[in-house]
């Protein structure tokens, strides 16, 4: 028996309150949010408080629950009695992050949408910032600076993620070449135009979900249309620096999955073939050292970091070979380089393993001496520390041509 897939469009709605407006918001917030309660009402407040006579009717803030916990949802009833004009929808099911930014567009009612993690904040000044920004500038992208600090918000680990000016583009893919591809992966400094938005199909992305799936969604919908960075910071942006298994998620997600669904909005928009050459590959980017980098040196970067982690499937590998033919020669030759990389990695990897299974085997041994026990893993032993050595080694030769290469 085959399970149903549910749609983002088609998802049931527990509950909802969503007060009646007499015009259309010129921004629509939509603080996306999971069993985070402490940080989900920071967030919440941090954008509410800002919202005056002035902007009441320009802004609407909807919370968008996906299926938590009774004392959840019940913080966001006592925020929407604090906040009168507070929209509200509790989905019956956890649908994932996938759920919440392929719905928001289809639940705002402005004419801009700005996706928030519940666990990011927004300094004083930026409702009325971003505000003026979109009514003055019209862009149908805009993504913002941001500082970053820890998750308990005790330090700062940056003021800023990028030191260059405010500026219109012509494009999203002239953006990306401004201010970097890393830059949009952010979800909570991406704000754009909702009806454009709404005309990609939700349910083709939503079959191919990961944690970046929306960079792909943003190049096929707004990728020849004018875009804009501000470089004004008000999005605060908490980070774990030392979370070390979700960031070996992430690499892996971005070096291996993103790939295959950007090559999926470029075919479906018809975009050129050398899409990923031509989107930009900066992650922070200053003024003081121009980035002539492009997606394809982004994502060497993470692959040679996930190699490091994990192996990885040939068939991502035959997906990646196939694609170089539109990437510069020497990524292609790069690329054939790193495979047989992870390929002795793999190799390493299951060495180590049949041997630590041979020394298991030989400690549980009954009815032996411990001095024979010791004599007879003196050898394993010792070829389980140069395995581990030399897997080490080419596991750090990868870290170390990833930062090489994409500095």
């Amino acid at each position: 028996m085959t399970s149903m897939i549910t749609f983002p469009l088609e998802w049931p709605i527990a509950e909802t309150r969503i007060p009646e407006r007499q015009t259309r918001p010129v921004l629509s917030i939509v603080v996306a949010t999971y069993n985070r309660t402490a940080e989900m009402t920071m967030a919440v407040e941090s954008i509410c408080d800002q919202i005056d006579e002035s902007l009441s009717e320009k802004v609407e803030v909807i919370v968008s629950d996906n299926a938590s916990s009774p004392e959840h949802q019940t913080a966001i009833r006592d925020l929407s009695i604090r906040y009168p004009d507070l929209v509200y929808y509790f989905n019956s099911m956890n649908g994932d992050a996938d759920l919440q930014w392929l719905t928001a567009p289809h639940r705002a009612r402005g004419e801009w949408v700005w996706l928030f993690g519940d666990d990011d904040l927004l300094a004083p000044g930026g409702v009325t910032h971003v505000v003026n920004r979109l009514e003055m500038d019209r862009p149908f992208f805009l993504t913002l600076n941001r500082c970053v600090v820890d998750n308990d918000l005790k330090n700062l680990l940056s003021t800023s993620k990028h030191n260059v000016p405010s500026k219109n583009l012509d494009s999203f893919i002239e953006l990306t070449k401004y201010i970097g591809i890393d830059q949009i992966t952010f979800i909570t400094s991406q704000i754009y135009n909702t009806d454009i938005a709404r005309q990609i199909d939700t349910n083709a992305y939503y079959l191919r979900r990961s944690g970046f799936a929306q960079v792909a969604y943003y190049v096929e919908a707004f990728s020849d249309l004018p875009s804009a960075y501000d470089a004004t910071v008000f999005v605060i942006h908490r980070w774990q620096p030392d979370a070390h298994e979700k960031h070996a998620f992430q690499f892996r997600h971005l070096s291996i999955c993103l790939p295959r669904y950007i090559a999926f909005a470029r075919d479906r928009a018809g975009l050129p073939a050398d899409i990923m050459e031509r989107l930009g590959g900066g992650k922070s980017i200053g003024q003081d050292r121009f980035q002539n980098l492009t997606y394809v040196d982004y994502l060497f970067h993470y692959l040679l970091a996930t190699i490091a982690n994990i192996n990885i499937d040939p068939a991502d590998w035959d997906f990646l070979e196939a694609e170089a033919q539109y990437w510069r020669a020497d990524r292609q030759r790069d690329l054939h380089e790193a495979r047989m990389l992870d390929e002795a990695l793999a190799a390493l990897r299951e060495n180590i393993g049949v041997k630590k299974l041979e020394i298991e085997q030989i400690q549980n041994q009954t009815g032996v001496p411990d001095a024979l026990k010791r004599l007879a893993l003196a050898a394993p032993c010792h070829e389980l520390s140069q395995l581990e050595q030399s897997y080490f080694a080419k596991a750090h030769d990868a870290i170390d041509v990833s930062r090489r290469r994409y500095s």
